[in-house]
């Protein structure tokens, strides 16, 4: 493709990774910044986490932390119990895009 072009693949790659965050908050319960970056390759939780609440709806509560390696507290992110179901159906559908996407 040309330069400039979208091929998609953005989109697709964006799926993934809200994906995987979300599952992750599902299945696994809370993670920071650093475990994302480690265990998921997201190196911007913050934002990740900001689209899942404002473009899909989800209450994601955020519990300050003190974390060895860093000077400053961090953000720890969880599901909020009232919205693991409807965080379950943004997953399927996050799926789904994102398997619409590669198509």
């Amino acid at each position: 493709p040309k330069p400039g072009v979208d091929t998609g693949m953005g989109l697709e790659r964006l799926a993934a990774v809200l994906a995987s965050v979300l599952a992750y908050l599902i299945f696994d319960g809370s993670l920071n910044k650093y475990e994302a970056a480690k265990q998921l390759g997201d190196w911007s939780l913050h934002s990740t986490i900001s689209d899942l609440a404002n473009k899909y709806g989800l209450s994601i509560k955020r519990t300050p932390e003190k974390v060895s390696r860093a000077r400053n507290p961090v953000t720890r992110y969880s599901i909020t119990e009232g919205h693991r179901r409807h965080a379950r159906d943004v997953l399927v559908m996050l799926t789904r895009k994102g398997k619409k996407v590669a198509a």
